[in-house]
């Protein structure tokens, strides 16, 4: 069955079409989880102040094919190896590249974190803004490989992030830096799951087993929440649906399941769509996806995006609240929450 609607608000029309996917796991059938594969946005303004604008960084993921929103001595975008998508920002040598935006309360933040390769594996120099001048600056150790450089530990205990400047590095090799995926991210929505979270998947990245889990710790600056949106961006999906290959999997706070996706070969690659309500619960807690079968052998398998682009918004009304994320990669801040009655 296909559904279509279009959603008017402060921040623009949205027209959306949706194709329900049937939930197996119980007797009969529920259509509570839907793939939005195709999301069309027309006269789209900004976000109003009242709207969930999750991350600070404007054009993160460098997908405009330029510089647009960062000020920088002398790095390039490129479409030499992008962690996603087709473009990174690199550069050669002890340069930086900074962005600065609306100040944000450090209390509000949720995420600091920016993926970064050297191919020599040398170190950079990142400097978190708290107004014009002010300043904290951190050395860090990138790896020959896309690295997720984590500075939300780093933040200050009050105080308003205003800015984030990325240094490069000279010496021997090829002083070669690359940056994509910026990522400052505030409110009640957390990013889950992160290649640093703790993958216990026995043919990772490949998820096909009973048992297969991720799971991390989050803390949103919220109190007790009772809902939960969840955007769930498959990387890749191999399932045979006439081989019998499908995956059921179960999302956790703190051991406890409180919902599950179904996925079927039908759902293909993309982002799965959930709202779940459970009994209020407090920050910080243990998020986890669990697989609760084994796939038919020959019957294929998936893989899950872990560079954050998927996501968990919650809130302690049953309300709907769906987050229509592009990766990183529309060129802008385009990260919009909308309450769906």
């Amino acid at each position: 069955m296909t559904v279509r609607c279009v959603v008017v608000g402060l921040i623009g029309v949205f027209v959306v079409t949706a194709t329900s996917a049937q939930d197996l796991r119980s007797a009969g059938f529920e259509t509570s989880m839907e793939q939005l594969a195709n999301v069309k946005r027309e006269g789209v303004a900004p976000p109003e102040s009242g709207a969930n604008l999750l991350n600070s960084i404007a054009n993160p993921g460098f997908e405009t094919g330029n510089l647009a929103h960062w000020t920088t001595s002398n790095w390039v975008v490129t479409t030499s190896d992008p962690l996603r998508g087709s473009y990174c920002a690199k550069t050669v040598g002890n340069v930086f590249i900074e962005q600065f935006f609306d100040p944000v309360d450090v209390n509000d933040v949720t995420a600091t974190m920016v993926w970064m390769r050297q191919p020599d594996a040398a170190l950079s120099a990142i400097s978190l803004y708290y107004g014009p001048t002010d300043h904290d600056e951190v050395i860090y150790y990138p790896g020959a490989d896309w690295t997720l450089i984590d500075m939300t530990p780093n933040l200050r205990a009050s105080g308003f992030l205003t800015g984030v400047r990325v240094y490069g590095y000279s010496g021997g090799g090829s002083q070669e830096t690359y940056i994509d995926n910026i990522m400052v991210l505030s409110g009640r929505t957390v990013a889950f799951p992160l290649a640093n979270d703790n993958w216990e998947v026995s043919a990772h990245p490949n998820w096909w087993h009973d048992g297969d889990t991720v799971y991390g710790i989050r803390n949103p600056p919220v109190g007790a929440v009772t809902h939960a949106d969840i955007a769930l961006k498959l990387s890749g999906n191999l399932l045979h649906s006439a081989a019998g290959g499908f995956i059921d999997f179960d999302f956790e706070i703190n051991g406890t399941p409180v919902g599950y996706f179904l996925i079927t070969e039908q759902d293909g690659r993309g982002y799965l769509f959930k709202s779940i309500n459970f009994a209020a619960v407090t920050p910080p807690f243990e998020l986890r996806f669990t697989e609760v079968n084994t796939v038919v052998p020959g019957a294929g398998s998936i893989t899950l995006d872990d560079v954050g682009e998927s996501w968990v918004t919650f809130s302690t009304s049953s309300a709907s609240i769906f987050v229509f994320y592009d990766g990183f990669e529309s060129g802008g801040t385009s990260n919009w929450a909308i309450t769906v009655p």
